[in-house]
């Protein structure tokens, strides 16, 4: 016996079949979610175990760290550079330790170094540490002190601007000093990183030797820095004045730029000015020529036409006309 469908409910059991087929791939769906969570899962759990996962289908040892391949990939300004291990160099800006400004050195320590810091260097002196430690050969001559464009001289040439003399000459000379420390610096670094990569053994007393010849350097260079700041102050009360600019204040000024003892001496020096000028003024005064003032009011006048002839002149006779 045939049952015939009402009408319509064919209609129905192809919208029912076709329900179902979704139903069922949403189902498969979320199996595949549920099966990427659980992955999700177990690669986080290695990673916080501490476990490094190589990158997906490198092997560990395809993945060398070379000094090219660094620089190369550091051609950006904001790129990390890296060290022969894969390791991050050191960056300021990521500095984010609370006391990071915290450093107390031991006593003998910053005594060395509040000495050095305050004391210039005798020409001689920085001669035989910049020969003993030069500076290294960076690209791009980063470590050369930079020089004026010789556009940018022609040009201000025609103004009068002179090279040897005037605030850029003895700003170049401070960075100058400045650039010197990188000899020590460098020597430090490649003695440092040799005995990190096990190649040779850490020579305690060569490594605090560079860091003496750096602290040195810097401490000349920061002199020099005080001594044209305090010109361009003293310049703005009287340029007679500069010539103390080379004194350095003593360790008693206290962080000051002039100190106690320095302002002492520019106060005997601006009353011995003061002396000086009221001296020269109270000379001029005495020995100036005694001229009086109606002295050569007269002269190159031709004779018969005084002031006296033409007075009479103009009064009237004294005896009547006739």
């Amino acid at each position: 016996m045939v049952h015939k469908r009402a009408p319509g409910q064919d209609k129905k059991a192809r919208l029912w079949k076709r329900a179902r087929a979704h139903e069922e791939g949403s189902d498969t769906d979320r199996s595949a979610e549920a099966d990427s969570d659980v992955l999700d899962y177990a690669s986080y759990d290695e990673v916080e175990s501490g476990e490094d996962l190589p990158p997906t289908g490198v092997t560990p040892s395809e993945t060398p760290y070379t000094t090219q391949g660094l620089l190369a990939g550091s051609a950006g300004d904001g790129a990390a550079l890296l060290d022969p291990q894969g390791n991050p160099l050191f960056d300021p800006d990521g500095l984010c330790h609370p006391r990071s400004a915290e450093c107390e050195p031991l006593g003998y320590i910053a005594q060395y170094v509040a000495r050095r810091m305050r004391t210039p260097l005798s020409k001689e002196g920085r001669n035989k540490l910049r020969a003993e430690c030069p500076r290294p050969s960076l690209p791009g001559l980063a470590s050369k002190t930079p020089e004026v464009d010789p556009q940018i001289s022609q040009f201000l040439n025609k103004s009068g601007w002179k090279s040897k003399k005037g605030l850029d000459f003895s700003l170049k000379g401070c960075q100058d000093m400045i650039l010197d420390t990188l000899g020590p610096l460098s020597k430090l670094y490649k003695l440092l990183d040799a005995a990190k990569a096990g190649d040779s053994a850490l020579d305690v007393d060569v490594a605090i030797g560079w860091v003496q010849c750096a602290i040195c350097l810097l401490g000349n260079a920061n002199t020099a820095m005080s001594a044209e700041r305090r010109k361009a102050i003293l310049l703005k009360i009287d340029p007679k004045l500069t010539t103390m600019t080379v004194v350095e204040p003593s360790s008693s000024s206290d962080g000051m730029l002039f100190g106690d003892t320095f302002m002492k001496n520019l106060g005997s020096y601006v009353k011995t000015f003061t002396a000086i000028d009221k001296a020269q003024a109270n000379m001029k005064c005495v020995f100036a020529p005694k001229v009086f003032g109606g002295a050569g009011h007269s002269r190159n006048r031709p004779p018969g036409h005084g002031f006296r002839g033409s007075f009479r002149a103009s009064r009237g006779s004294f005896f009547p006309s006739r």
